[in-house]
């Protein structure tokens, strides 16, 4: 009966450890809910997908790279692959970009079919609102430039959430100290 308990705790661990990896795994920063579009196009629309890894790690690392050289701080505000669904170029966007406010200069690099990067100059009408105009749709990176802030520049979202790294550090050593004792219980029990 004692064996049956030691392996239900066991599997129960085992299972809160699968399950808490998991929510540590979160994706990159994706750009926000398009808010408008327009162009020559009445019905032009467009949709935000998610960049893959490899193509949003080498295009950002390219386009702050190319910032720095232009301005004195440069923070990635978001990044996003847009897709037109229909529109005639050049269009529009408007979009919902967390922390940018009114004043601030925000930059946004285009990656072109070429795989070459364009650098669009963009306004912030409202808090929290980038506006910008394209000649084509692609993953995009949206910047903040010129940043008084020497802490900002060069900044990056974090992708992580660093509050559940205490709780699971603390909850793997109060897994191992629960696997010594039923270890030693189960040999005393055979």
């Amino acid at each position: 009966m004692k064996a049956k308990k030691i392996v239900a705790l066991v599997l129960a661990l085992v299972l809160v450890f699968a399950i808490s990896s998991v929510a540590l795994a979160i994706g990159s920063p994706i750009g926000g809910v398009i808010i408008g579009v327009s162009s020559e196009d009445k019905a032009a629309t467009a949709e935000v997908r998610y960049l893959d890894t490899a193509t949003a790690s080498d295009f950002i690392a390219r386009a702050i790279a190319y910032l720095r050289t232009k301005y004195s701080s440069v923070q990635l505000l978001s990044s996003c692959d847009l897709d037109v669904v229909s529109a005639k170029f050049p269009v529009t966007i408007s979009m919902n970009v967390a922390g940018v406010k009114v004043g601030d200069t925000i930059c946004v690099a285009h990656l072109k079919a070429d795989n070459s990067i364009e650098y669009v100059t963009g306004n912030v009408p409202t808090d929290g609102v980038g506006t910008f105009t394209l000649s084509s749709f692609s993953p995009i990176a949206i910047f903040r430039v010129g940043a008084t802030s020497s802490a900002a520049a060069g900044a990056m979202y974090k992708t992580g959430d660093s509050t559940s790294t205490v709780a699971m550090v603390l909850l793997i050593a109060a897994g191992i100290v629960v696997l010594a004792v039923c270890g030693k219980a189960l040999k005393r029990a055979k």
